[in-house]
């Protein structure tokens, strides 16, 4: 087995011949003498546990550190500056230990700079000139056996987990024959990311430092491939968890390094060093994905939000009407309150109204309301449909469109408008029958003939004339206000004196005068199919139905 330098320097002061057989007198613990800078670092020769140490600088070997070799040999470096470790502890060949210095005496510099490597052949101490072996001669003279790499030509640095983002706790120099136990990947470092583990410091050290730089003979320590295809490794380095795909809010938990970790989605979140792809635990808890060996998003679901069109609408500060069509000429039958918040399922072009002729199709009933009554007149993420029929225009003598009723209908210059009614008969007018007349008709005549569907028309009202019979046109005649007391004769010219005003007695009383048309005489006030006819005294009027 071949041993390392204990320090980063080849250069020999004395050599063991010089201490065993050129000294008067010789010394009694022959070595090697390295001229190491002060401070320089210590490595071990060769793997093995530490035996013994002295952190005192006081005798003449100043401050030591012994090592029994795994090959049954003892290692003693002396004159130190500082010692790393403590009795019992494993070290690795090539593994830092501590400082090469000039201690001894009572003193940190009872010597100059450098340090001595004394060499026995068991594992125990014996001082005499011919007691220790020539140091120098075991210095790699041994091929490495299959689980030892042997250190290139810059040193090799140890580090507490495979990647460089961690400060290196130990360092190897050239040459150094170093002893591992397994293999993983870890950050790649000039394409190269497979990582050798101590054997018995347990750091890593990169491949890329060695002159073999396989991992046969090595234990893989990568961990197994998730079962299933929703599960993620952990890169060398644990994984932050947090509360959102964003590193502003502190982690909550963390999944150790190479640990297996079952996912449920993946969304797109705070982008670090590149990479916006976050992954989801079950739990809701977010871990960038680039913490991880795979990094891809297979097997996981989709949680980005699809880009939703907004469909609802809001109600402005005025309740806004709600109408069967989107035309104002459409009567509102109902109202929405200010602030209220409405499904729309389409819009289309209607009645303009200041300027704005979009109208929104209610999801509900598919009921219209003008655009403008709401906060936003947009119609973004709503389906344009065919604008509906406008209403049937409306009847100038219903310009509001009131519901129509079948029955009677009549209108007069002096009634106006009567009632219209499906089950009451028609309204009647009283006639006056004079003298010596008779009427075939009831004295009751109806206003107009009735719209009906279920008989025929009745026939017009016929009545007789003092002197011969007359037929009546359709329609009953507009009935004369009667006076009270005797009427007077009429006068040869057609005029005549009536009646006292009623009430009115004695010769203060006002009177009216009235007009008499001779028999079959047209009076100049027909007007249309009103028409007056008067006969000794009394006259007919077809009400204008």
């Amino acid at each position: 087995m071949g041993y390392n330098l204990p320090s980063n320097t080849d250069y020999v002061s004395a050599d063991h011949y010089n201490h065993c057989c050129e000294r008067n007198p010789p010394s009694s613990e022959p070595g090697t003498d390295y001229g190491s800078a002060y401070g320089s670092p210590l490595y071990a020769p060769a793997t093995g546990r530490v035996a013994d140490l002295n952190h005192s600088n006081a005798n003449a070997t100043g401050r030591y550190l012994a090592i029994d070799f795994d090959d049954g040999r003892r290692g003693r470096s002396l004159h130190l500056s500082e010692v790393w470790v403590n009795v019992g502890d494993r070290v690795s060949q090539g593994q830092q230990v501590g400082k090469t210095g000039a201690s001894g005496f009572g003193s940190d510099w009872g010597y100059g700079a450098h340090v001595h490597q004394t060499l026995w052949d068991y594992h125990g101490y014996n001082f005499c000139s011919s007691c220790t072996l020539d140091f120098e001669k075991y210095v790699g003279s041994a091929e490495p056996g299959p689980t030892q790499r042997v250190v290139g030509s810059s040193p090799a640095n140890g580090r507490s987990d495979p990647s460089t983002a961690n400060p290196a706790t130990q360092q190897l120099p050239p040459g150094t024959l170093a002893n591992f136990n397994g293999w993983i990947r870890g950050e790649t470092v000039s394409g190269n990311n497979v990582w050798f583990r101590g054997e018995f410091s347990g750091d890593w050290f990169w491949s890329g430092g060695f002159t073999d730089q396989g991992t046969h003979d090595l234990t893989d320590l990568n961990p197994p491939v998730p079962a299933a295809g929703n599960e993620r490794t952990v890169g060398p380095n644990s994984a932050n968890g947090r509360s959102d795909p964003s590193t502003a809010n502190p982690a909550i938990k963390s999944a150790a390094g190479n640990s297996v970790v079952a996912m449920n989605g993946w969304i797109t979140g705070e982008a670090v060093e590149g990479n916006t792809v976050w992954f989801r635990e079950p739990d809701g808890t977010f871990y960038w994905s680039g913490g991880f060996t795979d990094q891809g998003t297979h097997d996981l679901a989709d949680l980005n939000q699809p880009d939703v069109a907004v469909t609802t609408r809001t109600v402005g500060t005025n309740p806004a009407n709600i109408r069967d069509l989107p035309y104002t000429t459409s009567p509102a039958h109902s109202s929405a309150d200010g602030g209220t918040v409405i499904d729309m399922s389409g819009f289309t072009h209607g009645d303009e109204v200041e300027g704005n002729d979009v109208w929104f199709q209610r999801a509900a009933d598919d009921d219209w309301m003008w655009s403008g009554g709401f906060t936003s007149a947009a119609t973004d993420g709503l389906t344009e449909k065919p604008a509906p029929n406008p209403p049937e225009p409306g009847d100038a003598d219903n310009p509001r469109g009131l519901p129509v009723e079948t029955g009677y209908q009549c209108r007069s210059r002096r009634s106006g408008w009567t009632r219209r009614s499906d089950t009451r008969t028609a309204p009647t007018r009283r006639v006056p029958t004079p003298a010596g007349a008779t009427q075939a008709a009831s004295r009751w005549t109806p206003c107009s003939t009735p719209t009906s569907s279920t008989g025929p028309t009745p026939a017009p009202t016929t009545r007789r004339r003092p002197t011969g019979t007359r037929t009546a046109t359709a329609g009953p005649p507009r009935r004369r206000r009667r006076s009270t007391g005797t009427a007077s004769r009429p006068s040869s010219s057609g005029w005549a004196r009536s009646l006292r005003h009623p009430g009115r007695t004695g010769t203060g009383g006002r009177w009216r005068r009235r007009r008499w048309l001779s028999r079959g005489q047209t009076s100049r006030l027909s007007s249309g199919n009103s028409t007056r006819r008067s006969s000794r005294g009394w006259r007919s009027t077809t009400a204008r139905c």
